[in-house]
């Protein structure tokens, strides 16, 4: 469409209008009507946004490219760099900003998907509307005609006189030439040829780099975002690439690139690309080493024929148990209001019994015998209370204990308390609670997950309310047990245990990685397009532009391949899979 028949500015204004239009449709759809979205009519603004993005990527570059002369090369390499700088500012923007407008502002429910569409969409508006203002001043490259259709039409012939009884040629293209295809064309299409053998390997690269939106952001879902007073969600852990991408392409072009031309050390395009390659492989060996520290800090899971069960005592006495199967087995068990640690003990599977000693509140010595069946690779907690003066007991069966590997953390309630009561859990952050109705008399909840916020727990029971705080740590799973104030026995409080413990790996590990792959982006990406550009005839410039952003889509064919069709048991070493892909790559190219 670019090259053969409307030219690159009309493809740009064309398919920025379809991809306004996307997003527009994607605004009105974020908004709840009669009090439900559509779940169908989002799908169209997709399908017009990705529409509008396949046209206006392959052509944005070239054009750039065509307002410099040609004795302006070193004026374009420079467009190139400040065209990329300028992208990822507003990738620095969306990171940033998008989520602060999706959750700050509150217009439907708990969040404002609207707004968060709706800003992007009016700037794309304004961004259209300046690009035609300045359109009486760009350069434009007048079109040649079908260009996608006559490049075929070379190939083919091309084919047909190599497999035919043509006289040999120089070059399988030259049987081409004649009255149809011009000799200037059939050249033009062998640059084109042996830059496309070039792109060949190039989605290995971005099949590396586009991972950073999904496998190096649920690895951050596995580490601690505590910096401080500060809270980092794993989704913004990928602002550190456009923001390095700002500071490294400024420092290569001023001082890297000018200091190895000095020094007499090559570096030229091809060159850079192979760098860049080098450092993509590099990173994901990071990456792996930092997945190998991360698997270590996990809880030791079961291991077959054992349970893992822990007493905890919302009695107003403090208990002594006595296990007959376990070694040590004397357990004192104190009242706690507030239990900040797992207390887990693991035994093996099977029945135990478990003699539970205290005074009463009268003073008087009371012995309780109780049973209980624990079944393999299963966590346990055998929770007591005092219902109406009667000592109470009961087990309850873990659905949960493991991490939730997305950053948040996991709650249930368990009522110790004689009657049923509800749990509202509020932070400032959200304005819709997490909602425990109901809980029946030593009974529990389900589970539900929490943001990395402090909470207040609201407890509402016979028509009264009580509060406690309650925490919440990336990746930890707690019981919150409703129980009686022994020092207020009035009153109602929340104590909170921690049955798995938080991520403990902080997320600040990821920084070296994302370093060192922002650098190989810089020293492959930016080399690619302005080499691509350089490369391509003028009547195909468009045409190679796409094939280069064509690579990036293949690349994330092979993520999504070999996630999907190939379980190699381990994280590490898929990471190390691609690790080596890249590398071996490298040495082809």
């Amino acid at each position: 469409i670019s090259d053969g028949y409307i030219g690159k500015y009309k493809t740009i204004l064309y398919l920025s209008i379809v991809y306004c239009i996307g997003n527009a449709i994607m605004t009105i759809t974020a908004i709840p009507f009669g009090g439900s979205y559509n779940s169908y009519t989002p799908f169209i603004g997709l399908i017009l946004i990705s529409i509008g993005t396949g046209g206006i990527k392959p052509c944005v570059a070239p054009f750039g490219g065509d307002q410099f002369l040609p004795h302006q090369k070193r004026q374009e390499l420079a467009f190139f760099t400040v065209f990329y700088i300028s992208i990822n500012l507003g990738s620095v923007l969306s990171i940033f900003i998008t989520p602060i407008l999706k959750t700050e502002i509150h217009c439907f429910d708990d969040n404002c998907y609207s707004v968060a569409f709706a800003v992007p969409a009016g700037l794309m508006g304004i961004a259209l509307l300046s690009f035609v203002a300045g359109s009486k001043w760009y350069r434009q490259v007048p079109v040649e005609g079908n260009t996608i259709g006559m490049i075929s039409g070379v190939i083919m012939k091309g084919i047909k006189g190599k497999l035919g009884s043509s006289p040999a040629k120089e070059h399988w293209l030259d049987h081409a030439v004649g009255p149809v295809y011009s000799e200037k064309f059939v050249k033009d299409c062998k640059s084109l040829m042996k830059v496309l053998v070039l792109l060949l390997p190039m989605p290995i690269f971005w099949s590396l780099f586009e991972q950073q939106g999904s496998r190096w952001t649920l690895q951050a879902g596995q580490m601690s975002g505590h910096l401080g007073n500060f809270i980092v969600p794993p989704s913004m852990i990928q602002l550190f690439n456009p923001v390095l991408i700002i500071v490294i392409l400024p420092f290569l072009d001023a001082i890297v690139y000018p200091a190895l031309n000095k020094v007499g050390i090559p570096n030229r395009p091809l060159q850079r690309l192979t760098m860049g390659m080098i450092f993509a492989g590099v990173a994901f060996l990071v990456t792996a080493a930092i997945q190998v520290k991360i698997d270590n800090s996990v809880p030791q899971s079961l291991e077959g024929g054992n349970a893992r069960f822990r007493f905890i005592n919302a009695a107003p006495y403090n208990l002594h148990i006595h296990m007959s199967k376990v070694k040590d087995s004397k357990f004192p068990v104190k009242n706690l209001g507030w239990k900040m640690d797992t207390g887990y003990t693991d035994i093996e599977q099977g029945v135990h019994e478990a003699v539970v000693s205290f005074n009463n509140s009268l003073g008087i010595l009371e012995d309780h015998t109780m049973s209980f069946e624990l079944h393999s690779r299963i966590a346990y907690q055998v929770i007591f209370t005092s219902v109406a003066g009667q000592f109470k007991s009961k087990v309850f069966k873990h659905e949960k204990l493991e991490r939730t590997g997305k950053g948040k953390s996991t709650i249930w309630i368990v009522n110790t308390l004689e009657d049923k009561a509800s749990v509202q859990l509020t932070t400032p952050v959200e304005v819709k609670p997490v909602k425990f109705m109901n809980i029946s008399s030593f009974d529990h909840s389900e589970y539900h997950t929490l943001q990395q916020q402090p909470y207040k727990a609201e407890i509402a029971y016979k028509g009264e309310k009580y509060y406690s705080n309650v925490v919440s740590s990336f990746g930890a799973v707690y019981t919150l047990v409703l129980q009686v104030d022994q020092k207020n026995p009035t009153k109602v409080i929340a104590t909170q245990h921690i049955d798995v413990t938080e991520n403990s790996v902080s997320v600040l590990w990821q920084i070296p990685q994302y370093v060192i792959m922002t650098a190989g982006e810089c020293f492959f990406s930016v080399t690619g397009l302005s080499f691509a550009y350089s490369q391509a005839a003028p009547s195909m410039k468009s045409v190679l532009s796409a094939g280069f952003l064509l690579t990036d889509a293949f690349g994330n064919l092979i993520v999504f391949f070999v996630s999907e069709s190939i379980d190699l048991g381990s994280q590490v070493k898929e990471f190390l899979l691609f690790a080596g892909l890249m590398f071996v790559t490298t040495i082809i190219f």
